[in-house]
């Protein structure tokens, strides 16, 4: 499994970090040994101002047939991204062209 942390440090102030976010790829099998299918999971917190409570999203979604010996731990980290949290849907070319997000809902 791989896990990436994201977080905040105001003005690199590390007793300030906040924690934004979670990430964590999980192979889940292939029925090939050169292919993998991932699990995706992504958490988010959203916090807004300082009157407002923290909330946070989760975002499930499913990778398949990722060649192992062409993708490195940082690519396939960026693939998972770009399905959980693209930049902007339309910039795609179809909808999700290597995996399927399964369920987005606040927690």
């Amino acid at each position: 499994m791989l896990k990436v942390t994201i977080e905040l440090v105001p003005s690199g102030d590390q007793e300030r970090t906040l924690v934004l976010g979670e990430l964590t790829i999980s192979n889940v099998g292939h029925p090939t040994v050169d292919a993998g299918d991932y699990e995706v999971v992504l958490t988010e917190h959203h916090r807004g101002r300082a009157d407002q409570a923290t909330s946070r999203f989760c975002t499930v979604a499913s990778m398949h047939g990722l060649e192992r010996e062409v993708l490195r731990p940082t690519q396939l980290v960026g693939a998972a991204l770009n399905l959980v949290a693209p930049l902007k849907r339309t910039m795609h070319s179809s909808s999700e062209p290597y995996g399927v997000v399964h369920s987005r809902e606040e927690l």
